[in-house]
């Protein structure tokens, strides 16, 4: 019997030639139309706000964020830590997402339909329902730690 090589590790999985044959036309599609709708002056200012995006990102944004799960990890008891971690990062998005809705950018006077209601009034909702079901989850985590440290014996009242 001869030995075949294992080529199943080599072999690049069908998803993404079906993303590449699918992903690749809608990124030129969009490419050429940012190239065809913005003057050059707009253009150094898209590619200046989008290469500026990835720095900031990746050099402040994603360092934070890496050090606050780190710290949340160290500080907290394992049952918390990943619903703290969630709820942290479902805050973050809320919170960058809603901010021009917050801030107000966009109202013109004598227009009520623009940003017509109390967007921070949304937010912290948002922010309280999210940290509530944090919470829930925290306090089931440590309940179901604590029934089985107690063993099925061990329980009061058994």
């Amino acid at each position: 019997m001869s030995a075949q090589p294992d080529t199943t590790q080599d072999r690049t999985p069908p998803g993404f030639w079906v993303g590449l044959v699918l992903g690749a036309p809608v990124v030129a599609y969009g490419v050429r139309g940012l190239l065809d709708a913005l003057p050059g002056v707009q253009l150094r200012s898209f590619i200046v706000f989008f290469a500026g995006g990835a720095i900031v990102h990746d050099l402040v944004i994603g360092p934070v964020v890496v050090g606050i799960g780190w710290l949340v990890s160290r500080k907290l008891p394992r049952p918390a830590v990943a619903p703290v971690q969630s709820a942290l990062i479902v805050s973050a998005i809320v919170g960058l997402v809603s901010w021009p809705f917050v801030r107000g950018y966009g109202i013109t006077r004598g227009e009520a339909s623009f940003l017509p209601r109390d967007y921070t009034a949304s937010v912290l909702t948002v922010w309280a329902l999210v940290w509530a079901v944090a919470l829930v989850v925290i306090a089931g985590r440590l309940l179901a730690a604590r029934r089985s440290a107690l063993g099925a014996g061990d329980r009061p009242g058994a």
